[in-house]
């Protein structure tokens, strides 16, 4: 981790006065568990308006859902408006698929989404090719398309390598520079 801030330094700025990096071409991401609902919630709602329906299979048991995230520093352009707002994209790792049963909630094969019980490397991969990348493409400033993006991810097990050839293809594809780094 010291290693990590020490490489955050510019290099031009060593050793008398050391700057870190403007870093505006690194795009952060990470993962945050949220428990779906709460035993005691408290839900205002207009006149008129029906309340929200919550259902769970028991109230101790209350189901996780993990989001992932990314997003980077925002900046300016030489006008002084802001040109990027930083946010890329969060997306909730689910699934949906039909009901296998009928309850008093639903009909047998209704479409159900279920929060994913495990994610793997695979998983990664799969939001950062089919997710991540295409909104980070559609909401990059093209003033800033030419220059190398950095996608920093934690060194959590299930993150892919930076040298993963299914993200790097899908990375350089279109002229664009995007690559992996951690932490």
């Amino acid at each position: 981790r010291v290693q990590h801030a020490l490489n955050m330094l510019e290099p031009t700025s060593l050793p008398h006065q050391p700057v870190f990096k403007h870093m505006y071409n690194v795009v952060h991401v990470d993962e945050k568990w949220y428990y779906r609902t709460r035993k005691n919630q408290t839900v205002y709602c207009v006149p008129g308006e029906e309340r929200p329906r919550r259902t769970c299979e028991n109230k101790n048991y209350i189901e996780k859902v993990i989001f992932f995230a990314g997003y980077s520093r925002h900046f300016y352009n030489d006008q002084n408006e802001r040109a990027f707002n930083g946010k890329i994209g969060i997306y909730a790792f689910v699934t949906t698929e039909s009901a296998k049963r009928k309850s008093p909630n639903r009909p047998h094969g209704t479409l159900v989404t279920k929060a994913m019980t495990s994610v793997n490397g695979d998983v990664i991969r799969r939001y950062l090719i089919d997710k991540l990348l295409p909104d980070l493409k559609a909401k990059w400033p093209a003033e800033r398309r030419l220059e190398t993006i950095w996608i920093q991810q934690d060194n959590f097990r299930t993150h892919i390598p930076v040298n993963d050839p299914e993200f790097c293809a899908a990375a350089q594809a279109d002229g664009w520079d995007i690559r992996l780094m951690c932490q």
